[in-house]
């Protein structure tokens, strides 16, 4: 008997929900404070092709989520939630377009955000051979291999589009009752 997942094509998921995490690699991490006046300023001087609303601080709390610039329809986020620190783009909603695009503007607004980060603060380096993509949508994408497998083409096409010098590797990730995780690696 096939589940409603194995019958489902990528095209027929309706996910707004993509987070994109980068991982910072092993230089220093930059202060707090220096973070968040950065982040301010990408408000001020509305930095990101988003509706920039504000910045909070959750560097207390560890491992946590850090510092996020809070938007409309995303947040971005600096910090160490899943034990590595990185930045973490996660699409709130109005995502539009197919889900090949979806992904493909996920992983776009990432790099654009880590890149002026990298700009603006001078310790920050991001490694550039391995992501994490999550689906946080439990409901319409259960964390088994079966969703990945229906995902995986437009997956794999975004990631074609936007590292067209890299091939990719994904592998599903974390614990069945986790939302969907998605281990990108990259290789140039």
């Amino acid at each position: 008997m096939m589940t409603a997942i194995e019958t489902t094509s990528a095209a027929d998921f309706d996910l707004h929900r993509i987070s994109v995490k980068l991982f910072a690699d092993a230089s220093p991490r930059p202060p707090t404070d220096k973070i968040i006046e950065v982040l301010h300023g990408f408000i001020q001087q509305q930095k990101l092709d988003e509706i920039l609303i504000d910045v909070t601080d959750y560097s207390h709390t560890k491992p946590g989520p850090g510092v996020l610039l809070l938007a409309h329809a995303a947040n971005y986020g600096l910090g160490d939630a899943d034990g590595r620190y990185g930045l973490l783009y996660a699409r709130k909603r109005d995502a539009t377009g197919t889900l090949e695009a979806r992904f493909s503007d996920a992983l776009r607004r990432t790099l654009a955000a880590a890149a002026l980060l990298e700009t603006a603060l001078d310790t920050l380096r991001f490694a550039s051979d391995e992501l994490r993509i999550v689906l946080n949508d439990r409901l319409a994408a259960p964390n088994e291999e079966a969703t990945l497998d229906a995902v995986r083409p437009a997956l794999l096409a975004a990631l074609r589009a936007v590292f067209p010098d890299a091939s990719a590797t994904v592998a599903r990730v974390g614990e069945p009752r986790d939302p969907l995780t998605i281990a990108v690696k990259l290789a140039r």
